[in-house]
């Protein structure tokens, strides 16, 4: 790309971000000048200039029944909103989420429209209960899991694959499923015991639950503190966030190892034969 084409590039995004509220008004339908200076709190001079500027850049057109958006004109004032609500809900969600590295593949499709539930807001025992009846009506979770959320979430968990109404595929980073062997082996049985599919893989540093339904899906990212504990939940059920987390969950899933009861006996021995 050449320099003139930067320079006028950049003239066209500075255009939009100026003047995106002509373009949004111009639209719903053709307008007069005089329309659009009765529509929008402007004197005729900036007007002028406006639809001069936006003319210019091609944004829109005039046409016998008055100024009107072009495409690019319309797409671009579409995608800047879309630029301005992601940064917003983004920030909106920073005290959370900026508690893990920059470089998680933590998405903007997450945060645009998402709700935030936050440890410091609530009663501990109240983001629990929300991530317990989050599960109501779930056929099938999906989840990439750098902790267990809590023992009671869990608990709910393994009773919906015991009865028959839940299915689910994990993937566990190493350093959970080295501390369940370690530590917690009776977890393991009963994740193995309920017909859990578990593989072991490179789990970015939160957790990811896909909570399938008959009506749709639920993105949850759990990002937790240091000690394991759930320092936030981001909710969204938008198609954005769902593409977002199909993706990942494949790009994972696909590169893990599975574990199986015989995993864990095997893991077992082989820890008493060092012993």
């Amino acid at each position: 790309m050449s320099d003139k084409n930067t320079d006028m590039d950049r003239e066209a995004i500075r255009v939009v971000t100026q003047r995106v509220d002509f373009l949004e008004l111009l639209t719903t339908s053709p307008l007069s000048k005089r329309e659009v200076i009765d529509e929008l709190p402007y004197s005729r001079s900036t007007v002028d200039r406006a639809i001069r500027d936006l003319q210019i850049a091609g944004l829109i057109d005039k046409e016998e029944r008055g100024y009107v958006v072009t495409l690019s004109g319309r797409v671009s004032a579409e995608q800047y909103q879309n630029f301005v609500e992601t940064a917003l809900d983004t920030i909106a969600a920073q005290d959370v989420a900026d508690t893990i590295p920059a470089d998680v593949p933590l998405d903007g499709r997450l945060f645009r429209g998402s709700t935030v539930h936050r440890s410091d807001d609530v009663a501990p025992y109240e983001l629990v209960d929300h991530l317990v009846e989050s599960l109501d009506g779930a056929t099938h979770l999906r989840t990439l899991s750098e902790a267990i959320p809590h023992p009671r979430y869990f608990e709910a968990v393994v009773d919906r694959c015991r009865r028959g109404s839940l299915t689910v595929d994990g993937v566990l980073t190493s350093s959970l499923w080295e501390a369940l062997v370690d530590h917690h082996p009776e977890t393991l049985e009963q994740i193995f015991d309920v017909g859990m599919d578990i593989s072991v893989g490179d789990v970015p540093a939160f957790t990811l639950h896909l909570i399938d339904r008959d009506d749709g899906t639920t993105v949850q990212v759990l990002i937790h503190t240091d000690t394991g504990s759930i320092r936030g939940i981001l909710t969204n059920e938008s198609t954005e966030a769902l593409e977002w987390g199909n993706d990942l969950f494949a790009r994972v899933s696909e590169e893990a190892d599975a574990v199986d009861g015989s995993s864990l006996d095997d893991a077992v021995t082989g820890e008493a034969d060092e012993e």
